[in-house]
């Protein structure tokens, strides 16, 4: 819950309209693949533990960054409707 605060406050005062597609970008890219489980399951042959390892903080990591990419794309959509 932690990290969804804190992406929601990232996504309300850190990103400028500049940085708004490539961070829309890595967002969608991060979420695929935490999504995606299976591309690392061959890490399973080198140690489990590092296939938990990675799916956790893939994990942690898209829940920090989805809730500023919902608002950061809310933003960009209004600033499109304004011009």
């Amino acid at each position: 819950m932690v990290l969804v605060v804190l992406g929601i406050i990232i996504g309300l005062t850190s990103i400028t309209v500049k940085e708004a597609q490539p961070f829309l970008i890595a967002a969608i890219a991060l979420v695929v693949v935490s999504m995606s489980t299976d591309v690392w399951s061959p890490l399973t042959n080198i140690h489990r533990l590092l296939y938990d390892w990675v799916i956790y903080i893939l994990h942690y990591v898209a829940a920090f960054a989805a809730p500023a990419a919902v608002i950061i794309a809310i933003k960009s959509v209004l600033q499109m409707t304004k011009d």
